[in-house]
């Protein structure tokens, strides 16, 4: 048997069976597989990362054109103050937020989410009006329409001037609610 590459066996599932029926055989081993722990090690590597290569590819497969529209929305909450249209598509969750002017988190959700701050991590775009967001640590920011914003669990934040502001927010597996 040549040089053993575990990138070679990348796409190549029928390697791997010959190769682990072949393990007994192996006089020559490549510099990364020094070892015969070493080779099991990762022979067990490739056959985790083909599994979830197949997996992807499968997922891929079964994906369909979809489309929500908030006019109808999945769900939708009044907090004080403001409205929260959700809509859940795949494995994303956007939901659109409207705050009215006068709107804080501190004045209006501190007491319903039980915590000093917002400990939600937020990653969006505001679609209309200003909003300004304070962290814990001091930093602080000014939001105004088409701004994409990135902000980290652990902040406070209120609407400027007499406008409505409309941020919509998107949520996927790497970032839960």
């Amino acid at each position: 048997m040549k040089n053993l590459n575990p990138n070679s066996l990348w796409y190549k599932p029928h390697l791997i069976v010959g190769t682990a029926l072949s393990l007994s055989k192996l006089t020559k081993l490549t510099p990364e597989v020094s070892s015969l722990a070493d080779f099991a090690l990762s022979a067990s590597e490739i056959i985790i990362r083909l599994i979830s290569r197949i997996q992807q590819k499968l997922s891929v497969k079964n994906m369909v054109l979809q489309k929500k529209n908030f006019q109808k929305p999945d769900e939708t909450q009044t907090p004080p103050n403001s409205r929260v249209d959700t809509i859940r598509i795949g494995d994303m969750t956007v939901q659109k937020q409207t705050y009215q002017p006068g709107w804080q988190w501190s004045k209006h959700m501190k007491s319903i989410a039980g915590t000093k701050s917002c400990q939600v991590h937020h990653f969006g775009v505001l679609l209309s009006g200003k909003l300004h967001v304070k962290a814990d640590d001091g930093q602080e920011i000014d939001l105004g329409p088409g701004d994409v914003v990135d902000i980290p669990p652990g902040h406070d934040g209120w609407v400027i001037g007499n406008e409505p502001a409309t941020f919509y927010w998107f949520k996927g597996k790497t970032n839960p609610m």
